[in-house]
């Protein structure tokens, strides 16, 4: 089935491992060019090459998303290199210790919204721009069953994990006229989420998308 992705410019934050990497090679697999985000770059380069070895356009981006200076700086840097993207994958997450909320540091909270919610916002202000001017975007956030159900010792995580959701709300009743989409994956074991990124998601947008084999039903893990 055709996605409707040919020659879409992509931008996968967290491309590095994971949901991320399956993500950047199946969109890449569809046709799109892509830009591959996080902080350890030999992986990045890694993912590039697979990209690239799939007949399309990539390029590393290497940065902590938890620092704003340093990931607008990094986005601007790298925009000439593939052109502004349209599709923007959100699967960033902090590896977090399990700590009683009491007892989280200052610094340990500002790192923690920083990276999961503070570069969520952040890039979707970068990419929001172009998929206005294009009248095309997908935003597909990656979320978790942590924003329904909580989670012991990730209090912070099930917080910024339900502020996603408030985020993708707001963008999809905000830019819907624009033909720009937003949702959130609650995502358990699964490989890929393209397919929202895709033409064909048009009338996708504003949801919360369940894919955690029944977990959502019963709060298995």
């Amino acid at each position: 089935m055709d996605l409707g992705i040919e020659g879409r410019v992509a931008l996968v934050a967290g491309a590095s491992r994971g949901i991320g990497r399956a993500t950047a090679l199946t969109l890449a697999r569809e046709g799109a060019d892509v830009y591959v985000l996080g902080r350890d770059t030999s992986r990045l380069e890694g993912v590039a090459a697979e990209v690239r070895a799939l007949g399309r356009r990539a390029h590393a981006v290497a940065v902590d998303v938890a620092d704003r200076a340093a990931l607008r700086a990094a986005l601007d840097g790298a925009t000439p290199a593939l052109g502004h993207p349209t599709l923007l994958v959100l699967s960033i997450s902090a590896m977090f210790k399990a700590e009683r909320f009491e007892r989280l540091s200052d610094e340990t909270v500002d790192q923690l919204l920083a990276t999961d919610l503070g570069s969520a916002i952040d890039l979707c202000r970068f990419t929001l721009p172009a998929m206005f001017e294009a009248k095309h975007g997908r935003i597909v956030a990656v979320g978790s069953l942590a924003a329904r159900t909580g989670t012991a010792g990730g209090v912070l995580y099930a917080t910024t994990k339900a502020a996603l959701e408030g985020l993708v709300r707001g963008i999809a009743l905000e830019y819907s006229r624009r033909d720009v989409t937003a949702n959130v994956v609650m995502a358990g074991f699964v490989d890929t989420i393209a397919f929202l990124c895709s033409a064909r998601a048009g009338a996708t947008t504003g949801s919360v998308i369940e894919l955690t084999a029944g977990a959502h039903l019963n709060c298995l893990w």
